[in-house]
């Protein structure tokens, strides 16, 4: 049961990676975007990456070296420890870019600003991230 319970995860992992990745891409694309909404757009991101990446890799601790597929960052399978870099590069540059790294680092280290996104998240989509 664990096994496909790990699969499963596995395969979420995977696709967290490569919609995060879409996510900072659409990020990039966007142009004129106020202040405001370039807060939300990061802290969303930044949100994703907590639930979706670091605290599934946490939870199911995968070894570094495993490899997975994220089409989005490579055509072929690249290992957890580099899919996690480009991510999370990615992640701080645009935070750094926009002067909002204290808050995107608060975000992913579950701090206050983490506990206080997920509080106003509707019971429907905090299923969808489980």
């Amino acid at each position: 049961m664990l096994f496909f319970r790990r699969g499963q995860a596995y395969s979420k992992l995977g696709r967290g990676f490569n919609g995060i990745c879409f996510m900072i891409n659409d990020h990039d694309a966007k142009v004129g975007l106020s202040a405001d909404e370039k807060f939300t757009d990061l802290m969303v991101i930044a949100f994703l990456f907590r639930k979706e990446i670091i605290d599934r890799m946490d939870e199911f601790n995968w070894g570094w070296q495993t490899p997975i597929m994220v089409p989005l960052l490579s055509r072929g399978s690249i290992t957890l420890t580099n899919a996690f870099n480009m991510i999370i590069s990615k992640i701080l540059v645009l935070a750094e870019k926009n002067d909002l790294s204290d808050q995107v680092q608060e975000m992913l280290d579950r701090g206050s600003i983490f506990q206080e996104f997920d509080s106003f998240l509707p019971l429907q989509i905090k299923n969808l991230l489980k």
